[in-house]
C-alpha cells in the first residue's frame, strides 16, 4: 500500500543513515504504524511541559495548521514556525544537497 512512498525515501535514507540501508524497512514500518495509530494526547496535557518547545508547521504538511496552532497555544513555553513549503520536503532537499551545491 505504501510502496511508492517507501521507494521515494529509500535511496535518500540509504545515503544518509548511520544504521545501514537494510535498516530502512524497520524505520519505515515504525513510521507507518505511528501514522496509522497516532498518539492521542489531550492538548491540556501539554501544559505540563516546562521545557522550551518549538512547534514547526509547513503550510502543505499533512497536519492541519489549526491543530498546530492549538498545540502551540497549549504549551506554556513555546516558539512556533510556519513554513511556506512542507517542512519534511525541505528537510529532504537540504539533507541531499552536496557540499558544492549553491
Amino acid at each position: 500500500m505504501y510502496a511508492d512512498t517507501a521507494d521515494w525515501f529509500r535511496e535518500d535514507y540509504a545515503r544518509t543513515t548511520p544504521d545501514g540501508a537494510d535498516h530502512f524497512d524497520v524505520v519505515f514500518d515504525k513510521v507507518m504504524t505511528l501514522w496509522r495509530n497516532p498518539l492521542e494526547l489531550p492538548l491540556a496535557e501539554l501544559a505540563r511541559i516546562s521545557a522550551p518547545t518549538l512547534v514547526m508547521q509547513g503550510d502543505d504538511d499533512g497536519v492541519r495548521t489549526e491543530y498546530s496552532t492549538a498545540l502551540a497555544r497549549a504549551l506554556p513555553t513555546r516558539s512556533s514556525l510556519s513554513s511556506p513549503a512542507p517542512a519534511t520536503a525541505r528537510h529532504c532537499r537540504s539533507r541531499t544537497r552536496q557540499p558544492d551545491d549553491p
